[in-house]
């Protein structure tokens, strides 16, 4: 895993992956979910957002050299009564995520905590 990390092209790929994914959550994000006028939809879904990455920003400072922390959290749609929200894509940016063991712990964590796959998780210093 070291070894991927220090390389020269691996560096490009990941930039190319983070763009990639950061294209996605602008695409997917809040700001352009279509309003229905007649439900609170819109509301109770960024609310939904909203209690996540609250979530995700408390437990995500607990971890050991992580600090600054800022989570944005992207549904594809708002959960049944009885079902978990579909995440879309997470985004965090907080100081420490310039270490690669530190990266990895905040992805675990994220992936394990919302049940996404690492591939829906950015991960950057700040």
């Amino acid at each position: 895993m070291k070894n991927f990390f220090s390389s020269k092209g691996s560096g490009y790929l990941l930039f190319a992956l983070a763009a990639g994914i950061l294209l996605l959550f602008l695409s997917g994000s809040s700001l352009f979910h279509k309003e229905n006028a007649d439900t609170d939809e819109p509301e109770e879904f960024e609310l939904c957002e909203k209690r996540c990455e609250e979530r995700l920003t408390e437990i995500l400072s607990k971890v050991a050299g992580v600090s600054d922390v800022s989570v944005i959290v992207t549904l594809d749609e708002l959960p049944s009564a009885k079902e978990r929200p579909r995440v879309r894509g997470v985004a965090v940016v907080c100081s420490g995520a310039d270490n690669p063991d530190t990266r990895l712990k905040i992805v675990m964590l994220v992936s394990s905590a919302l049940g996404v796959t690492s591939d829906k998780i950015f991960v950057t210093s700040s």
